[in-house]
């Protein structure tokens, strides 16, 4: 609401001005009267309002000196002048300072109700104008600080960013929200509602992120949400349980949600978004926990072991395809990312490395030299603990991977479990599949499952199943007549209108207007 103060030296006009329109119908809330203008000089310095509605004539200070002292204040105070004479002198002053509207008494009700909506709609639009100003600036500031987060670069622009949003990192800690879709219906549901609501989602999320703590909420990227929670004083486990709620009952979303624990000044922050990445990229590889938080069901040691146990994996399937190239990768990435501080972590690193030895001992073919079969055959668990450091680990583990037969497969090649789920969403990409069908149907868990296709394609299983769809519905309207709602059946979507937006998001064209621009090739 806009305030405004009415100021006349007679009771009964300031009662009249109140009594003839609807203020707050314009949206304005009449926040207080005077009958001076040195009275009302006074409330203005208290009460700020952006309208003032005042007579000429007034002993003492009147209106025109008002007029003038007010602006000195705050030029962008908007005034109506009143006067029972229709003065040329006094409209004159009064438009070189400022005031646009001078009404002659008697007042005329819809004269006064066209100056307060003019009134009312040139603050609304220079607030309207400022607030995308400041959100400009805010969302510049934040991605400045989401850069460093990320990247570790720019430490100085990030600390001169975190000054001009007024926060500080003394105490904080990073949570995160992943949506977890677990069919392709689901995936669609969730699309359709961040294509149409993403400003409103952003905005409640927000506001139930502050009803706990003040924030920093970064905007959405990679199906996920992640934000600062600064001053982080409250339970973490109570914040996101009530999270979850908030998108399971308002949202209608599911989400895992993972925290980090409280970290402290700005530099921490590009480390501890780096383990709440690790969190959010095994929470699907855990099983069925929703919330993964540090110090709440997962200790730095213990989560090494999940991330082991995820890349052991991928090694041991790298070695049985004999790609030695794929498994060095896999090698080097679990040995650069792992937290080695404690003497449980360096048990989960030297079982890991020994799992390595013994899947490369099963796919020795029998042509395999003696010699090699006998080095292999003499390592030992023991073997591995006697390597003292990372390094001398790492080279340990190359000689081993050298003995591995075959040519190395391009590097471009997915391994045989993701192919097969490739080839099993194109076979089926016209059904509403889900995780639990897909993986029954691989034999294989869900969560390693959805973990292996995104870090080997760089994309989720649903985002494949629809670039699969969109382009068997090129095909579909490059070789049939087939209308377009036909052919949104045909390749799995119930909705036409969602099928259309979505094919015009992926190639920038409508379906109509694809059919048309190939008609003419």
């Amino acid at each position: 609401m806009l305030r405004a103060i009415l100021v006349d030296d007679e009771d009964l006009s300031v009662r009249m001005l109140e009594s003839i329109v609807d203020w707050r119908r314009y949206g304005v809330e009449i926040t207080a009267t005077a009958r001076s203008g040195k009275d009302a000089l006074r409330l203005f310095s208290e009460l700020r309002p952006e309208l003032m509605v005042t007579d000429i004539r007034m002993p003492g200070m009147d209106g025109i000196e008002l007029l003038r002292c007010v602006k000195e204040m705050e030029p962008r105070t908007e005034f109506i002048l009143v006067s029972a004479y229709a003065d040329f002198e006094y409209a004159k002053e009064a438009i070189a300072l400022g005031s646009a509207y001078y009404l002659l008494k008697p007042v005329d009700e819809f004269e006064l109700e066209r100056a307060i909506k003019k009134i009312a709609d040139k603050i609304g639009a220079q607030q309207a104008t400022q607030r995308l100003l400041e959100s400009t600036h805010r969302q510049k500031e934040l991605l400045t600080l989401y850069s460093y987060m990320r990247t570790g670069a720019g430490k100085a622009a990030a600390q001169k960013s975190a000054g001009r949003l007024s926060v500080c990192f003394e105490q904080y800690a990073l949570i995160g929200f992943m949506l977890n879709e677990s069919s392709m219906n689901a995936y669609i549901e969730n699309s359709f509602q961040l294509d149409t609501q993403l400003p409103y989602l952003q905005a409640r999320l927000e506001e139930q992120l502050r009803c706990w703590c003040d924030c920093l909420l970064f905007d959405f990227f990679d199906a996920s949400w992640c934000a600062v929670l600064l001053n982080a004083g409250v339970s973490l486990l109570d914040c996101a349980e009530a999270l979850v709620a908030f998108f399971t009952q308002e949202l209608h979303m599911e989400v895992h949600v993972c925290f980090t624990e409280l970290e402290h000044g700005l530099e921490t922050l590009p480390n501890s978004f780096n383990l709440l990445q690790r969190l959010n990229q095994y929470s699907f590889f855990l099983g069925e926990e929703v919330i993964l938080g540090y110090g709440y069901n997962c200790e730095r040691g213990e989560f090494d072991q999940v991330a082991l146990a995820a890349a052991r994996k991928a090694m041991e399937n790298a070695i049985r395809e004999s790609n030695p190239s794929k498994a060095r990768k896999v090698l080097d990435e679990a040995l650069s990312s792992l937290d080695h501080t404690t003497p449980s972590s360096l048990e989960f690193v030297y079982d890991f490395c020994y799992a390595g030895v013994k899947a490369v001992r099963e796919s020795l073919p029998g042509s395999t030299k003696p010699e090699l079969q006998e080095k292999l055959m003499k390592v030992t668990s023991q073997s591995v603990r006697n390597c003292a450091t990372l390094d001398e680990l790492r080279r340990f583990m190359e000689e081993v991977l050298e003995v591995l037969p075959g040519e190395e497969p391009a590097e471009h090649v997915y391994s045989q479990l993701v192919q097969d789920g490739m080839a099993y969403l194109q076979e089926n990409y016209d059904r509403n599949l889900s995780l639990e069908e897909i993986c029954s149907a691989l034999g294989v868990s869900r969560n390693y499952f959805c973990y292996l296709f995104k870090k080997e394609t760089g994309q989720n299983l649903w985002a494949y199943l629809t670039d699969n769809r969109l382009a068997k519905a090129k095909e579909l309207l490059r070789t049939t007549q087939d209308k377009t709602y036909a052919i949104a059946y045909q390749v799995g979507y119930d909705n036409p209108s969602y099928f259309s937006k979505l094919f015009k998001k992926g190639t920038g064209m409508t379906p109509n207007e694809y059919r048309k621009a190939d008609e003419t090739k």
